[in-house]
């Protein structure tokens, strides 16, 4: 029975991932098949756990709960204010409701365990990366999947699902950071291949990698020792092939920034016009900002500047502060300060467990002025788990800090979260945070 139970829950998460990443680009980019479907995989889950969400404590409560209403406000001034119809602001906002899948998602992820969802997530996206890698080698002869097709530095690239595959990259660097086992090192490092080739030359999103590198340098870094010469000289062996195998794509990153910018036009410059725009905005709607506009509104192009090419989500938190104003921004940094607070109290009591929302805290603050993870619909089902993740891993590191000792933790156990050695008048006091 257990195994059944567990096989349905594997299964909803794979759905959610699926309907999530448009059915793995096999539908069009304008359909909205998958959305719809997301919609009611959320409400109906939603309504199965509706207990929780009155009788459990939920972390990332009041931050989910603060940005739906705000996006109620959002949509009322695109109405109101900029005279988006109604019926068309209810259909660009309606994406923004999976957030509530939040509240479910913890309690699933609570019934597997994190380490269960991560091992899954680094499965799914090193699958995800073998698709994709695949489609960029055989475009433009085969050309199987539904993604927005681009050059760059000669080569084709596409960057659908590219932030979904980072966090499975930050998933497998934080099992190979913790040493894993010679058999799992092979299958992680395999994973960490496949993963970051897609990255670097499938997506080819400029600030991603270099945040990435900088991440991957500082965890190689951390790892050096005068204690443990062997290690240190490793170490440094890694950094100096590392850098000479990415030089000359990090050299072509720099040169084509410095180009797009001192020719006015490219990308690079594009989002530096971007940024002086959307600060003027910001000035005239300074509290809830212009709101998010549906593409069958023509005049909603010229509000939201995409008439001239500038996009919110090409510049981090100016353009989340655009959409949203100073609300949007305050909880921005909310959530923030609640990852990294959360994320410190697991790193003093399991150093191990807190490498991968280190490495999540390093990689959103070093993106914040070119992109954040708001900004991007696709991207919300995975900041939920990822609150999920941090969540449950918090109140294990915590109640293990603060169990007796005649009753220890299980981390491995799916769906408990300890393990009972002998009887305590304690155990209902530790396990009432969850």
């Amino acid at each position: 029975m257990q195994v059944k139970k567990n096989t349905l829950i594997v299964a909803c998460i794979l759905l959610i991932i699926f309907l999530n990443e448009r059915m793995f680009y096999t539908l069009q980019s304008d359909s909205s098949v998958h959305v719809k479907l997301l919609l009611l995989l959320t409400f109906s889950l939603f309504i199965v756990y509706i207990k929780f969400f009155f009788t459990k404590q939920y972390l990332f409560r009041g931050i989910v709960i603060f940005y739906l209403v705000i996006n109620l406000f959002s949509l009322l001034t695109t109405n109101l204010k900029f005279g988006q119809p109604i019926d068309l602001a209810i259909m660009r906002y309606k994406y923004i409701m999976v957030m509530l899948i939040y509240f479910p998602i913890t309690a699933i992820i609570f019934k597997v365990g994190t380490e269960f969802v991560k091992s899954l997530i680094i499965k799914v996206t090193t699958f995800l990366s073998v698709i994709y890698i695949i489609q960029w080698l055989t475009y433009p002869s085969l050309m199987f999947l539904k993604v927005a097709y681009a050059e760059r530095f000669g080569f084709v690239r596409f960057y659908d699902g590219s932030f979904f595959i980072t966090v499975g990259l930050f998933c497998t660097i934080s099992y190979l950071y913790n040493k894993p086992k010679s058999l799992e090192k092979i299958k992680y490092y395999t994973a960490f291949f496949l993963q970051i080739v897609y990255l670097i030359f499938v997506a080819q999103t400029r600030s991603s990698i270099l945040t990435i590198l900088v991440i991957i340098t500082i965890l190689l870094i951390s790892k050096v020792s005068l204690k443990n010469i062997s290690n240190t000289f490793k170490v440094g062996a890694l950094l100096v092939v590392g850098s000479l195998i990415l030089f000359p794509y990090v050299q072509n990153v720099f040169f084509s920034l410095k180009e797009d910018i001192s020719r006015n036009e490219g990308t690079a410059y594009i989002r530096v016009q971007a940024t002086d725009y959307m600060k003027e905005k910001i000035k005239e709607n300074p509290l809830f900002g212009v709101g998010l506009y549906n593409a069958k509104y023509v005049e909603g192009d010229s509000i939201d500047g995409s008439i001239y090419k500038y996009y919110p989500e090409d510049v981090g938190i100016t353009g989340f502060t655009f959409q949203y104003g100073l609300a949007g921004l305050i909880l921005y940094i909310a959530m923030m300060i609640k990852l990294i607070y959360f994320t410190y109290k697991i790193f003093k009591g399991n150093r191990k467990k807190s490498i991968f929302y280190i490495i999540l805290c390093l990689y959103f603050c070093f993106q914040m002025p070119f992109t954040i993870p708001l900004n991007v619909d696709n991207n919300l089902i995975y900041i939920a788990i990822i609150m999920g993740l941090i969540q449950i891993d918090y109140y294990t590191t915590i109640r293990q800090k603060q169990m007796p000792s005649n009753v220890r933790i299980n981390t491995s156990t799916k769906g408990k979260m300890f393990k009972k050695v002998k009887n305590t008048n304690n155990v209902k006091t530790i396990t009432k945070g969850y």
